[in-house]
């Protein structure tokens, strides 16, 4: 039986134990005790990344972009508030698991690409969209972090071609940490991971 757990160690130091957290692992008792026992921050495993958060039938209903957080994003949300569990976000720009619709006029692909102009304007509101609606629902304050860009560069040091910058141009990323330090309360850090 373990004595010492690593929130335990490591919160001695200030030091956050972190894991992902999927629907699925809450429901498994074993696994939501061992991380209960173990960690005190939570990173959701898909729940925030932009496939799972952007509304297509919404968006082409209204012409812009709409974030909704969907009903299994709440439910680990509000595990998280019911478990004093801190919360990384996972991951606004990202050239994997993002629809390719959102880069296309009126959100259809087999049309043309927006302008840089649109683009980064659908990239402010996506980002403003995020914060106000986790405030809106209550667990803003649950967040420490945010990775706000993912994966830009490859291994090699250049910069992974994507949609985001295929559209905006080089300082994509620049926009993107740009968007989120006006949209995140100052106590969220904001990271490149």
């Amino acid at each position: 039986m373990l004595v010492d757990t690593l929130k335990s160690v490591y919160g001695t130091y200030g030091i956050k134990a972190g894991t992902c957290l999927s629907e699925q692992m809450i429901r498994n008792k074993r696994c939501e005790t061992i991380i209960l026992d173990n960690f005190n921050s939570i990173t959701f495993e898909n729940q925030m990344k932009p496939d799972y958060i952007f509304n297509k039938k919404e968006s082409k209903a209204t012409g812009e972009l709409v974030v909704e957080f969907d009903s299994t994003a709440k439910t680990l949300l509000q595990w998280c508030a019911d478990n004093n569990m801190a919360v990384r976000g996972h991951t606004l720009i990202w050239h994997s698991q993002t629809p390719s619709w959102i880069f296309y006029e009126d959100f259809n692909t087999s049309g043309n690409l927006v302008s840089r102009e649109v683009m980064l304007e659908r990239m402010d509101s996506y980002i403003r969209q995020v914060f106000e609606q986790l405030e809106e629902l209550g667990y803003l304050e649950l967040f420490y972090a945010y990775d706000v860009v993912n994966e830009a560069w490859m291994e090699d040091g250049t910069k992974r071609d994507s949609l985001w910058l295929q559209t905006i141009g080089e300082d994509y990323l620049w926009y993107a940490f740009y968007y989120a330090d006006m949209y995140a309360p100052e106590y969220i850090d904001l990271y490149y991971n």
